[in-house]
């Protein structure tokens, strides 16, 4: 099984829980896209010709690229290592990218799974993890998605923050279990 990983390490604001690189100056989102472009060309042969079976773009924030962006990435992907025996292309999102246009540019994409930042339901939480969307941005981002055809979907959560109780932690749960998606990862 072979699968490639495209970090993507741009984000709008960075949040206080991350450790991953990023960077908020999209300057240098042309560069860095031709430049994982020419990394993937160097490392074509790394996979020994398997079909790839999945792609997973994370980040970072992905859902700060747009179609044009992703079409140039996956058309090298699909050059350098063939796409379509790809049971699973991901894309992470914050929920407050996923405005009505930006998800319905989706559906011109091979995505068919996406991952979703949510991180807290809790309005309190999420302004203490420095996060940029609020509670009903991520339940209408869930929404969103579900209108323009995409049903595999999993989100983050958070647990543990300081100041966070387990009857706030149980709320957030339910809220995720009333989403009706069929993954949701705990942090």
């Amino acid at each position: 099984m072979a699968g490639l990983y495209i970090h993507i390490p741009f984000c709008a604001k960075r949040c206080l829980y991350c450790d991953f690189f990023s960077n908020t100056d999209m300057k240098f989102k042309e560069p860095y896209i031709d430049a994982a472009i020419r990394e993937m060309e160097l490392r074509q042969e790394y996979i020994g010709g398997e079909p790839l079976d999945t792609i997973y773009f994370g980040g970072g924030t992905p859902s700060q690229l747009q179609q044009a962006d992703f079409e140039r990435i996956f058309e090298a992907a699909d050059r350098l290592f063939g796409t379509s025996s790809c049971t699973e292309i991901t894309l992470e999102a914050n929920p407050d990218d996923m405005t009505p246009e930006y998800v319905a540019s989706l559906r011109n994409l091979p995505f068919n799974r996406i991952s979703m930042g949510v991180q807290s339901f809790k309005e309190k939480d999420l302004r203490f993890l420095n996060r940029r969307h609020d509670r009903e941005q991520a339940l209408r981002a869930v929404g969103l998605c579900k209108e323009n055809g995409i049903q595999n979907i999993s989100i983050d959560l958070i647990y543990g923050l300081p100041g966070q109780t387990l009857e706030e932690w149980q709320e957030n749960l339910d809220d995720a279990i009333r989403l009706k998606i069929p993954h949701i990862s705990a942090y």
